[in-house]
């Protein structure tokens, strides 16, 4: 496979990827197919992710689970949770081949962006396994902030670590891939090529950040001044906005890398993006 094909040079970026590690994937990877099927693979797996989170609220009562108060780590506690087990680990298959394929094919650059690709798929498989904690029954201590089953500050009971691994690594999750798909729809927004893909990726986790935005701010301020956040109420519903938006990013990346590994047909499949 020509990765220097697809590289985002002449009027883009420039080579934002060291040509060592481009050969070293395009050697891993084999031939723009399997690229292709990579980005067809990791997209369909993020899709069937995101259906499955969407079939738990279609259960009666919704799974018993309040879609704008509780957060989706929710449906974990209930009869369900191997649902919720299956669609996190879907969705962590699904982006480890999109990081294979956009990385083999330059337009994840930097060992920076590759690491939080990486965090945001093992973030996934963690958030899967690692159980949110049993329900707080009764009044949290003073000075909690009860965020469906998650309880940020001291709680009862000594068996909370689980708990508060948990929430961590959850958040952990949530803010790694709006922040590397902002670097790479940024780095390529001009390029004559990319810009279509690239500045829906930056848009979309732009918005994805202000979704995750009022609760980082509400958590944090509950820390440090304590009180009641009514803002709490509603953790849920900006939970589920940033993962449908974060399934709209892995979809456009999917796109971005199907189009990159286009085969050319003519003798223009040598020449560098963004000459005439």
């Amino acid at each position: 496979m020509d990765v220097d094909a697809c590289a985002p040079e002449g009027r883009g970026p420039g080579d934002v990827a060291p040509p060592a590690i481009r050969a070293r994937l395009a050697f891993l990877v084999g031939s723009d197919r399997v690229s292709r099927a990579l980005a067809a693979t990791g997209t369909a797996f993020v899709v069937l992710g995101h259906t499955l989170l969407v079939g738990l609220h279609l259960l009666p009562d919704l799974g018993g689970v309040d879609p704008v108060r509780d957060l989706l780590s929710d449906y974990a506690l209930g009869p369900t949770g191997w649902v919720f087990t299956l669609a996190m680990c879907a969705g962590a298959l699904g982006s480890a081949a999109l990081v294979v394929a956009l990385s083999s094919l330059a337009v994840l650059h930097g060992r920076g962006t590759t690491a939080v690709m990486a965090v945001w798929c093992v973030g996934l498989v963690g958030v899967a396994l690692i159980p949110p904690g049993p329900l707080v029954v009764g009044p949290p201590a003073i000075g909690s902030l009860v965020v469906g089953p998650l309880v940020v500050g001291p709680v009862p009971g000594p068996a909370d670590t689980a708990v508060a691994a948990h929430f961590w690594l959850a958040a952990t999750t949530c803010v790694s891939l709006p922040a590397a798909g902002a670097v790479v729809g940024w780095r390529h927004r001009r390029h004559d090529h990319w810009r279509r893909f690239a500045l829906p990726t930056l848009g979309l986790c732009l918005a994805d950040a202000l979704c995750l935005l009022p609760i980082a701010v509400t958590v944090t301020a509950h820390r440090l001044l304590g009180g009641s956040w009514p803002l709490a109420s509603a953790f849920g519903l900006l939970e589920r906005l940033a993962v449908a938006l974060d399934t709209v990013v892995l979809v456009v990346l999917g796109l971005w890398a199907w189009h990159c590994a286009r085969p050319v047909r003519d003798s223009r499949r040598h020449e560098l993006p963004g000459q005439p």
